[in-house]
């Protein structure tokens, strides 16, 4: 095929005519636009909202483990 248009083509001698298979209505309107860029679906304000939430659990966890270790390493001192 060689390239007549954006999103146009003919074809070759040794292809054959070629056919317009397309079949669209006006319900079914789509265009594809090379280079284009998509828009995201994603919330961004949603999604920083978890990441902060999920790090400060994180944190907690953190925390907490670090003051069972300094509670065992007292106990442990008191004992000895």
């Amino acid at each position: 095929m060689n390239s007549q248009n954006i999103g146009s083509y003919d074809s070759f001698y040794a292809v054959g005519v070629g056919q317009n298979t397309t079949n669209t209505t006006a319900a079914d309107s789509t265009n594809v636009s090379q280079g284009a860029l998509e828009s995201s679906n994603v919330d961004l304000t949603r999604e920083m909202t978890g990441q902060i939430v999920a790090q400060r659990g994180a944190e907690a966890n953190v925390k907490s483990i670090q003051t069972e270790d300094s509670m065992f390493q007292t106990l442990l001192d008191i004992k000895a």
